[in-house]
């Protein structure tokens, strides 16, 4: 057995998106197989400020942070050196512990769980003012994701697909990309269980029996297609008298002012609000591989999705076939496909339903996931 460092702290797992998700699955199954892996401690937690700053200010100071990103170097563990394999999740931590990487010897596996290349995300959140500001130095962040792809051993997808964002957003990751690094495992997940019935979270929300209910649970932000789900939303609302429920964190895009359209902002049981739905949109116009795919098939709905990165592979792989997901390409195309599926008679909305939870179960579980990844550490 391979002594392996998921770099990653465990206090911060959670059954989320993003790396957290992603490990907190692992973490629980390969605990169940009994497979060690260790997770770094926390380090020293950031300072926060007690009082309030003005938006503008925070945004100005996170542009400043931002074009220092290249000078940090963080001091390590020596007992890092110990490790046969060391697992990180992030381009950037790589990047502060380059210093480290100059003397370990083991395997470095680098998964990057960002929707797109991780310096052009940190370019999405600064300010059109602050970056032509910064501009030279910003434009170096690529720095961090073309020194972390070129000193990684091995880069682990979930799947040939998910790459696609990184092509998109970044014009050098194909002459950086190594296909000889390239592994890929299907992420898996815990099995999702709604904590209120489908019923009670219907009444809670005043949606009806008979409604028709189209859900979407994310960030609300462009490269989730946020912008996007509006206009299909608002469509389906009036054309086809749908609701739409909402859950997540609101951003930047504000949501519509219509009664038919439910915001529940973040919530700790996004099962029960999915599973009141008849329809799971993922509008995203950039993907890697979304969780909320596979939580929506564990629960057994129906999924309407762009056909973009991982979302891709239901279509693509014969093993998937018959599958309850339906792709667009274009609000007009998806309000189509909503209105297909709402014309299903019971029994086959039922087939389609119960495909999805057959091919989450055969698929993506986190055992399954974890037995994946444990043949591959061992293989390295």
């Amino acid at each position: 057995m391979k002594k392996i460092l998921i770099f990653q702290p465990k206090e911060t797992l959670a059954p989320i998106g993003g790396q957290e998700g992603y490990l907190f699955n692992l973490s629980h199954a390969l605990t169940q197989l009994d497979y060690n892996v260790d997770f770094i401690k926390y380090g020293v937690p950031a300072r926060k400020t007690s009082r309030k700053l003005p938006h503008r200010l925070i945004e100005l100071l996170r542009a400043i942070k931002y074009s220092n990103t290249l000078k940090i170097h963080k001091s390590y563990d020596p007992t890092w050196l110990d490790y046969d394999v060391i697992h990180f999740h992030r381009t950037l931590d790589m990047y502060y512990y380059r210093n480290f990487l100059r003397q370990y010897k083991g395997k470095v596996v680098l998964t990057s769980h960002s929707p797109c290349a991780y310096h052009q995300e940190m370019f999405n959140k600064l300010n059109k003012f602050d970056y032509r500001l910064l501009k030279k130095k910003i434009n170096k962040l690529e720095e961090i994701d073309q020194y972390a792809f070129s000193r990684a051993d091995y880069i682990v997808y979930p799947c040939a697909e998910a790459e696609e964002p990184y092509f998109h957003s970044w014009p050098r990751y194909r002459e950086i990309r190594d296909p000889q690094k390239m592994r890929f495992i299907l992420t898996g997940i815990n099995q999702c269980t709604p904590e209120i019935p489908k019923d009670i979270t219907r009444e809670k929300y005043h949606l009806s029996d008979s409604d028709f209910v189209i859900c979407y649970a994310g960030r609300h932000n462009e490269i989730k297609g946020y912008d996007n789900l509006i206009k299909i939303g608002m469509s389906a609302i009036k054309e086809l008298d749908a609701k739409v429920i909402v859950a997540g964190k609101q951003g930047n895009i504000p949501a519509p002012q219509n009664p038919s359209w439910i915001e529940i902002g973040w919530t700790k049981n996004p099962y029960s609000i999915i599973n009141s739905a008849d329809i799971f949109i993922l509008p995203n116009r950039e993907t890697y591989f979304d969780i909320a795919m596979l939580e929506a098939l564990s629960l057994g709905k129906i999924i309407l999705a762009t056909y973009t990165g991982g979302n891709k592979i239901f279509k693509i792989f014969k093993k998937f076939k018959n599958a309850g997901i339906f792709y667009y390409t274009s609000p007009e195309e998806a309000l189509q496909q909503l209105q297909y599926i709402k014309n299903l008679d019971a029994t086959t909305r039922l087939k389609l339903e119960k495909r999805n939870q057959e091919i989450f179960t055969e698929n993506f579980t986190s055992e399954i996931f974890a037995k994946k990844y444990i043949e591959l550490m061992e293989s390295l």
